[in-house]
């Protein structure tokens, strides 16, 4: 029974991980696309004069300052014909071009964005923007580690607390049984006294005869 209960909490504890690194990863994924969106507009309004007035330095000088940030792994800006007019890739990241990210459905640890550029309702150019996934992947495993250790410990409480319970409930229970055996022997050997004494009395008239 207590091997039975403690594979339950076991089970319960490992189900309760999965659904909280499964909600905590799709919670931090939205959250990285919406912040991902708010930047690629950002992106997007800087480098429209510069693409407008095919303006290379302009583009390149506007796009520059995300180049220094951590978080962005893939800065690319096309014109509306499609000629690369601005492109980075994060130092010690494998060689990506625009082609790349359209034909790959997902690359390991970086989201990527494209939206195009207008001015006066008119396309004139295109950003594509990526950014890392470490400080999520990070995070993630900072959660799965803590919700195992609170698993763990929650799961060693429970089983001592039923490993106490269970003695206190048995211990009475013990006593009990015991002194019902105790009592049956008594029963048992008054039993058998009494028998002996009723037979006494024909013992004795076959002896006498």
């Amino acid at each position: 029974m207590l091997l039975f209960f403690i594979t339950a909490i076991v089970m319960a504890m490992t189900a309760i991980i999965l659904i909280t690194s499964n909600l905590t990863n799709k919670a931090v994924t939205t959250e990285l696309k919406s912040s991902l969106q708010v930047m690629i507009n950002t992106v997007t309004n800087a480098v429209s004069a510069g693409l407008e007035f095919d303006d290379k330095d302009k583009v390149a000088s506007s796009v520059n300052a995300y180049t220094r940030q951590e978080l962005f792994s893939y800065i690319s800006v096309s014109d509306k014909e499609g000629n690369e007019v601005f492109h980075y890739r994060k130092a010690g990241l494998k060689a990506l071009e625009v082609r790349d990210i359209k034909s790959k459905a997902e690359i390991p640890n970086e989201m990527f964005n494209q939206s195009p550029v207008e001015s006066n309702g008119e396309r004139i150019g295109t950003v594509t923007l990526g950014i890392s996934l470490e400080e999520r992947n990070q995070i993630l495993s900072s959660t799965r580690w803590v919700t195992l250790m609170l698993s763990v410990g929650i799961t060693a409480i429970f089983v001592i607390m039923t490993i106490f319970i269970a003695n206190k409930i048995s211990k009475p229970i013990q006593e009990i049984t015991a002194i019902a055996e105790r009592l049956e022997q008594a029963t048992s050997i008054r039993k058998y006294r009494f028998e002996v004494r009723m037979r006494l009395p024909s013992l004795r008239i076959l002896f006498a005869r």
